[in-house]
């Protein structure tokens, strides 16, 4: 049932948790994790005008990318299943939900675990994945 499984990571240990039950499920299904970092490159913007005034490179990007997925991973028994990692830029929620598209069975995100309230108010990552993803989400705390 859920072959291809995509894991967003933002290097926290909610989402090492949320990898080690990706890991869970796809030995049990016989499964593929697909292994995603997003980062926005504009980080800073001037609070009136949205402008960017400091953007990543592309190596810093990868460089950033290859530091939370390399973490993400240390210590995990992986159990022989395929990974494959991507480091991508722009919006994260955005990013995410174009990356499951139609080639993803199940999405595994990490959460801190914020009530619904706070939540709301947040407008979590997670939140805006759960809510606009073509394939079941699990939010892993």
């Amino acid at each position: 049932m859920f072959k291809k499984i995509m894991v967003a990571t933002d290097g926290s240990e909610y989402s090492r948790h949320a990898l080690t039950q990706a890991v869970e499920i796809a030995s049990c299904t016989g499964g593929e994790i697909k292994l995603v970092f997003v980062i926005d490159p504009m980080p800073y913007t001037w609070p009136l005008a949205g402008s960017p005034i400091y953007m990543l490179t592309d190596e810093q990007i990868h460089d950033i990318g290859k530091k939370i997925l390399d973490g993400t991973l240390r210590g995990i028994d992986l159990k022989q299943i395929p990974v494959t990692k991507k480091i991508l830029a722009g919006n994260p929620s955005a990013k995410i939900l174009e990356e499951c598209g139609e080639n993803t069975d199940l999405v595994v995100m990490g959460t801190r675990g914020h009530g619904a309230f706070s939540g709301a108010l947040i407008g979590s990552v997670t939140h805006r994945v759960a809510g606009g993803a073509k394939c079941p989400v699990l939010i892993v705390k």
